[in-house]
C-alpha cells in the first residue's frame, strides 16, 4: 500500500506491524514516562525525574499568517530573518510551487520575496521539500549556501529516469537565489532529508537516500551504495562524495524494505552523525574522518514493543541530550507510539533513554519534526499543531505552550485534505514559524507574561524578561535614593501584564 515517509516520500512498501498502544511499564495518564523495562533491556534514569501531567501553562500569540495556496506545504527553515518553505509533491498536486522565500524582518507582516527550485529544466519532475542553509566562507565561495532535497513528484517513485538527489543554491541575496550545482543520485531515489554543516572553511552535505543500499543491489546479495552519504560542498559548484555508511555494508545486516535511513543531523563540530534509521533506531556515527564513518551505538527505547520509526533528531546545546521523534499515526496506517523521546548521549557508546513525552489524546496521532533552542523544544505534531516544551529537566519535560492553527482545506493533501496538519516549526529570535500542509506559513510566539524585575540589576532584568518571552524596551535613569542604586526601580507594564508583540517592557534604573 502507499505509505508516507515523514509525509513526504511516497514509496511502495507494506505497512509496519505494530503492537498497539498498550505499553507495560508506563503510566498512561502522565505526560512523562520513565521506562522500567522491555524487549531491549532495562533502563536506569541518569537524571532526577518526577512525573508530571501539567497542561501548557502559557498561551501563544499569533503574529501573522501567509497562505501561498497551490501545492501542499512542506519543510520550513529560517536563516537571516527569512523563512524558506518547501513543498510536498504527489499525484494530486501541480508540482510547481518550489521553495517559497518570505522576509520576516517584520514578523507581523511576512513578505514573499522569491521562489526557487521550481521543477523546470534539469529539475523537471522533482519536488523540493527539505531546505538547509548555512553561512560559508571557503576558498571557492563566500555567502549563504542552501542545500535543497530533490525527490520524484510523479510515479514512478523509484530511481528510473529524471533527476534525484539535491541541489545547491547561493541565497546570499534571498530575493535572488542562484543555482550552483545539482547532485543526481540515480539510479536510486533522491535525498529524502539532508543536513548542511559548516566547519571552518569546509562545508558538508549529509543526506538520507532511503532504500538505496537495498534497491540498488545488483544481485540481492551485494549491498549497493548505502542510504547515508557525505558530500564535501566546500566548492558548491563542484560537490564531491567523500563518505557513506549503511547497516548492510558496514554491519552485515541486510535491511528489509522497511529499514532505511530517513534523516540525519550532525553535531556542531561535524564529528558525529545521528542517523534516524527507520525500523532500526537512531544510529550514532563517528564521522571525524568523513571517508570512514564508524558505528558507535544505536538508540532504542527499551520498552517499545513495535519496531521504531526513527524519523528525525535534534541535540540540546551542550550536545549531551538527543531528542528523537518517531512517526506513526492513523494518517499513514501506522500503529505505534508516535511520541518524542529524550536520550542521554553523554556516554556515546552506552546511551540511555531518559524520558518519553506523551500527549494525552494523541494516541492515534504522531509527532513529526523537532527543534531545540536553549532549554525549549519545539515540536510539530501534525493535527495537534506546535508543542513547546520546557526541557530544562530532561527527565521530566514540561508542556509550556501550544499552537494549533485552525483546520484548512487543500485537496492536494493525500492524508488530511481538510484539517490542521502542521509539518514543521522553527524558532527564530523570540518567536517561531510553522508550516501547515494545508494553510501555509504561520508566525507566532509564546505570549509575554511580564515578570517583576524591580530591584534587579539591568542585566538580570533583561535576562528575566527574555525568559518570560518579553523584550526590554527603553531604559531610562533617575535618582531614587541610595538603597537601590544601579537597580531597576520602575517598570512598565507592571508585573503580570501580557502585552502584545513586540512585548517591550520599559525600565527605569536608579542612577
Amino acid at each position: 500500500m502507499l505509505v508516507a515517509l515523514g509525509a513526504a516520500l511516497a514509496l511502495i512498501a507494506p505497512p509496519s506491524a505494530g503492537a498497539g498502544h498498550g505499553l507495560s511499564g508506563f503510566v498512561r495518564e502522565s505526560t512523562w514516562h520513565a521506562p522500567q523495562g522491555g524487549p531491549f533491556g532495562s533502563f536506569s534514569p541518569r537524571f532526577s525525574a518526577s512525573p508530571t501531567a501539567a497542561t501548557a501553562s502559557r498561551s501563544v500569540e499569533v503574529l501573522a499568517h501567509a497562505n501561498p495556496r497551490g501545492d501542499v506545504n512542506g519543510n520550513i527553515w529560517v536563516h537571516a530573518d527569512h523563512a524558506y518553505m518547501g513543498y510536498y509533491g504527489n499525484a494530486r498536486t501541480t508540482c510547481q510551487s518550489g521553495v517559497r522565500v518570505y522576509s520576516l524582518r517584520n514578523p507581523k507582516r511576512p513578505r514573499r520575496v522569491a521562489t526557487f527550485a521550481r521543477p523546470t529544466g534539469a529539475l523537471t519532475g522533482t519536488y523540493a521539500d527539505q531546505v538547509r542553509i548555512k553561512a560559508l566562507r571557503s576558498a571557492a565561495f563566500t555567502g549563504d549556501l542552501a542545500a535543497v532535497g530533490l525527490q520524484r513528484c510523479r510515479f514512478p517513485f523509484d530511481g528510473s529516469g529524471g533527476t534525484r538527489g539535491f541541489a545547491l543554491y547561493d541565497v546570499s541575496r534571498p530575493s535572488s537565489p542562484r543555482l550552483l550545482s545539482i547532485v543526481n543520485t540515480l539510479p536510486v531515489v533522491g535525498s529524502h532529508e539532508l543536513w548542511l554543516q559548516v566547519v571552518g572553511d569546509r562545508a558538508y552535505v549529509y543526506t538520507a537516500i532511503p532504500r538505496a543500499e537495498l534497491h540498488g543491489s545488483p544481485d540481492g546479495v551485494t549491498p549497493a551504495n548505502p542510504d547515508f552519504r557525505i558530500y564535501d560542498v566546500s566548492n558548491p559548484s563542484s560537490p564531491v562524495q567523500v563518505g557513506q555508511w549503511g547497516i548492510w555494508a558496514n554491519l552485515g545486516i541486510k535491511p528489509n524494505v522497511n529499514q532505511f535511513v530517513h534523516s540525519v543531523i550532525t553535531n556542531k563540530a561535524a564529528t558525529r552523525a545521528y542517523l534516524s534509521y527507520w525500523e532500526y533506531g537512531t544510529v550514532i556515527l563517528d564521522i571525524s574522518d568523513p571517508s570512514r564513518p564508524q558505528h558507535l551505538s544505536t538508540l532504542r527505547d527499551p520498552a517499545q514493543l513495535e519496531l521504531p520509526h526513527a524519523h528525525t533528531a535534534w541535540l540540546t546545546p551542550d550536545e549531551k541530550v538527543l531528542l528523537e521523534t518517531q512517526e506513526f499515526g492513523r494518517f499513514f496506517n501506522f500503529r505505534g507510539t508516535g511520541y518524542p523521546r529524550l536520550y542521554d548521549i553523554s556516554d556515546e557508546r552506552s546511551p540511555a533513554l531518559i524520558s518519553r513525552y506523551e500527549l494525552p489524546g494523541a494516541e492515534t496521532s504522531t509527532v513529526h519534526d523537532p527543534k531545540i533552542v536553549g532549554k525549549r523544544a519545539y515540536l510539530s505534531w501534525y493535527d495537534f499543531g506546535v508543542r513547546v516544551l520546557d526541557i530544562s529537566r530532561p527527565g521530566s519535560p514540561r508542556a509550556l505552550a501550544h499552537f494549533q492553527p485552525g483546520a484548512g482545506r487543500n485537496p492536494a493533501n493525500p492524508w488530511c485534505p481538510a484539517c490542521t496538519f502542521v509539518w514543521g516549526a522553527f524558532p527564530n529570535r523570540d518567536y517561531f514559524v510553522a508550516t501547515d500542509m494545508n494553510t501555509g506559513l504561520w508566525v507566532a510566539k509564546v505570549r509575554c507574561v511580564v515578570p517583576n524585575v524591580r530591584g534587579l540589576l539591568p542585566a538580570d532584568a533583561r535576562a528575566a524578561l527574555a525568559r518570560s518571552d518579553c523584550r526590554t524596551g527603553k531604559v531610562g535613569r533617575k535618582k531614587a535614593g541610595a538603597t537601590l542604586r544601579g537597580r531597576v526601580v520602575t517598570q512598565k507594564p507592571r508585573a503580570g501584564a501580557k502585552p502584545s508583540f513586540p512585548s517591550a517592557v520599559r525600565l527605569v534604573v536608579n542612577s
